[in-house]
């Protein structure tokens, strides 16, 4: 009985077993998984300390969920020219916009939600997300909190996940996911371009080829720490939106802690790494995680394009339906083929001045994204087997 089920909190995750926590979620749940999620507490962010609800029933874990206590701005997602106003003003106002929230989901961009329920019954789900939902509030309370969020929520988990949580929750836009579908059976990537997209894909793989460009694929990448941070650093300085920066140590302990689902595919020159994608692996999907790139070689040999196109061809090679590219970007994945998944984060204010400024602002805060759409594949002649999953 949902009754029986037990909440307590705990501030690391060596608290508890591999197998307790894994068993929460679906199997192959890499994104989730206790390994990863290891990993991210000892990664040493800044200004985040990590928090974890379990549920428990009859001794047995049945629930688990990753939080976070995070030091952020309110506009960390915002749309542009608020975010460039409010940089502004932290000149001179420094906590200007600033907050302290409790966040249940992950502190990287794996796109989705971490609500580990795979043993909670539809049927008494309602009833314990009411319980979870009364037991972040009361944390964040604790913490001295004016904000609960959760993250990453997709569309069409709101009302199974989402019902629970409201009227104290709102739901507002986040950023949306992009991916390419890999269909069973279909020609190979390349071979599903229309002319004009392959002709891009064809001087693009020859620009790298002129460059002296060699690709890797490295499971092993602890000791290149250090020169991967360096390069993901680049990216971020140009990114509209830095949620969480990354640490060296967070590339240092993923290339031991997850070295069978876990890899970076590294571009090189010369023994000088100009690019690389750190990505997650599981039965049927790749996840690339981050992106690095040498800015001064960005152009020279087509570095993002040629780094999606390994990322693909790996794909395929596992035999993967899915390669998922992210939040960012989203003008030249769409040019690659890509499609986008809605995400939604749910927020509830807990000061009656937090809650008047969300209500004001927002559609600004929280803005939503429509990314654009090409026609980059032919088109498939209709077959059982295709149809379902082709891309027009």
């Amino acid at each position: 009985m949902t009754a029986d089920i037990t909440f307590t909190w705990i501030t690391s995750i060596a608290s508890i077993t591999q197998s307790e926590w894994d068993s929460c979620y679906d199997e192959g749940n890499v994104v989730n998984c206790y390994d990863l999620t290891r990993t991210l507490e000892g990664a040493n962010f800044a200004d985040t300390q990590f928090h974890y609800l379990l549920g428990r029933q009859d001794g047995e874990l049945k629930l688990a969920l990753p939080c976070f206590l995070y030091h952020t701005h309110l506009d960390v997602i915002a749309a542009p020219a608020l975010g460039k106003f409010c940089s502004w003003v932290r000149k001179f106002f420094p906590n200007f916009f600033c907050l302290r929230a409790l966040i249940a989901g992950s502190p990287i961009a794996i796109c989705t939600d971490s609500f580990g329920i795979a043993k909670i019954k539809d049927s008494e789900l309602d009833t314990v997300l009411t319980q979870v939902k009364h037991a972040l509030t009361d944390k964040a309370k604790e913490l001295k909190c004016q904000l609960v969020v959760l993250k990453e929520l997709e569309e069409q988990k709101l009302t199974r996940l989402g019902n629970p949580f409201k009227p104290e929750f709102m739901f507002v836009p986040s950023m949306p996911c992009a991916y390419i579908e890999l269909p069973k059976g279909a020609p190979h990537y390349a071979e599903r371009l229309r002319s004009d997209y392959r002709s891009k894909y064809s001087r693009r793989i020859k620009k790298s080829q002129e460059a002296g460009i060699c690709w890797r694929m490295v499971t092993d990448f602890s000791n290149l720490a250090e020169d991967l941070h360096k390069l993901y650093s680049q990216v971020l300085q140009r990114s509209a939106s830095n949620f969480n920066a990354l640490t060296p140590d967070l590339f240092r302990q993923l290339g031991f802690n997850l070295r069978d689902r876990c890899f970076v595919q590294i571009a090189k020159r010369d023994e000088k790494i100009l690019s690389f994608a750190l990505v997650l692996t599981n039965a049927n999907d790749l996840y690339p995680l981050y992106l690095g790139l040498d800015y001064a070689f960005r152009d020279e040999g087509a570095l993002y394009y040629n780094t999606c196109y390994k990322l693909i061809e790996e794909a395929e090679r596992r035999d993967n339906s899915s390669l998922f590219l992210g939040q960012t970007a989203y003008h030249p994945k769409a040019s690659l083929g890509a499609r986008f998944r809605k995400l939604y984060l749910a927020i509830q204010p807990l000061t009656k001045c937090m809650a008047v400024v969300i209500g004001a602002f927002a559609t600004i805060l929280f803005p939503e994204i429509t990314p654009p759409q090409f026609n980059v594949f032919k088109v498939e002649r209709a077959s059982p087997s295709l149809a379902p999953n082709c891309l027009d």
